[in-house]
């Protein structure tokens, strides 16, 4: 076994994943939708719980908004969990809550030497929309390629993909 293995194994997890994003990018554009983010964790639970065999852990916020303090709670939450999953968007990128979010994950991992295990990373990063600019986000999340959900049109204008396959704009 290798050291990260090792350490991987040794490692216990309240959760499995916590999801970091801007309220604001979790807005349904109708009535009777749900929010893009509320749409991928809830097929990110069901699809992860169902190859796993077991009902899998996923904690996000969905009821603080910009004026509240930064809770403990929240730093609680982000000790006890393997996976940090960032939906990175123009508004994230904006938000100090989502900065102090991600920052304190990779502070906390980095300081247990546990941020990468194995060749991979703890954080996942959700490209929701393009951004210009990772430069408010830690470094070692600037080094990950991210996975896209979003694609390009003719026009040029950025369109999101399903949150459930990917597969369409919405």
């Amino acid at each position: 076994r290798t050291a990260g293995a090792a350490r991987s194994a040794a490692m216990s997890f309240a959760r499995q994943i916590f999801i970091s994003y801007a309220h604001l990018d979790n807005q349904p554009l109708g009535a009777d939708q749900a929010g893009w983010v509320s749409l991928f964790h809830t097929t990110l639970q069901t699809l992860l719980s169902q190859r796993l065999g077991a009902p899998v852990d996923i904690w996000r916020d969905d009821k603080l908004h910009g004026n509240d303090v930064f809770a403990d709670e929240i730093i609680d939450q982000l000790a006890g969990t393997a996976l940090f999953v960032s939906i990175l968007t123009p508004r994230y990128l904006k938000s100090e809550w989502c900065a102090k979010e991600i920052r304190s994950f990779c502070q906390r991992a980095e300081a247990e030497h546990s941020l990468v295990v194995d060749n991979k990373a703890r954080i996942i990063k959700v490209l929701k929309l393009p951004i210009d600019t990772e430069q408010s986000l830690p470094a070692a999340v600037g080094q990950l390629l991210g996975y896209e959900f979003y694609e390009i049109d003719d026009d040029h204008t950025p369109r999101e993909l399903d949150p459930a396959y990917g597969d369409k704009p919405r």
